[in-house]
């Protein structure tokens, strides 16, 4: 290679490199996602018509880290009472990674608990958990707890339905339900 050629080659080199590393930009921060000022609004209409379920308590709390939202509501089917408790949360973090480690770590934390509690037959899928009562006796069957990754939300959700009344065998069917549309559908679009 001729000398002038190596000298052009050298002078042009350094803005070349750092021209390419000024295309890389930091991981962005992840901020938690703002969650519905009333959750029960967002548990479906027909639900709330077939348990006959009215709210008895909401909150929504917002911090840096973590926003949560709950509601309580209860009811009575077919003589028999009805209890319904929903959860929702989104987390704060570095960068999408470290949000997606929190909600695998929050929901592993949560799916440990309802193994160790030994309440029941525990069910661990990809990005869920639940625990459902034993059928039998009368007096405890019909509890069903799930909780699921939310990724729209950048958390996770529970869902914990009660009802030991002659609809127990319709309880998991609606915590699943519930859970799939708190978990699966864009907080802002809740309710």
């Amino acid at each position: 290679m001729r000398a002038s050629s190596l000298a052009v080659l050298l002078l042009l080199a350094p803005p070349l490199l750092a021209a390419c590393g000024e295309d890389e930009e930091a991981p962005e921060q992840v901020e938690a996602k703002a969650l519905p000022a009333n959750l029960c609004t967002a548990v479906p209409a027909e639900v709330v018509e077939r348990w006959a379920l009215v709210e008895d308590v909401h909150d929504t709390t917002e911090s840096a880290d973590e926003n949560k939202a709950t509601c309580t509501m209860s009811g009575t089917a077919r003589g028999a009472p009805v209890t319904l408790e929903v959860s929702l949360s989104s987390f704060a973090a570095d960068d999408d990674d470290a949000v997606r480690k929190r909600m695998e770590e929050a929901l592993e934390e949560r799916c440990s608990r309802l193994e160790s509690a030994g309440t029941g037959q525990v069910t661990d899928e990809d990005g869920r958990c639940a625990v459902e009562s034993p059928p039998e006796p009368e007096g405890e069957r019909g509890a069903v707890t799930e909780y699921s990754l939310a990724r729209a939300a950048n958390g996770i959700s529970s869902v914990t339905m009660v009802h030991h009344g002659p609809l127990f065998g319709s309880v998991g069917a609606e915590v699943v339900g519930i859970g799939g549309t708190i978990s699966q559908t864009d907080p802002a679009d809740l309710g």
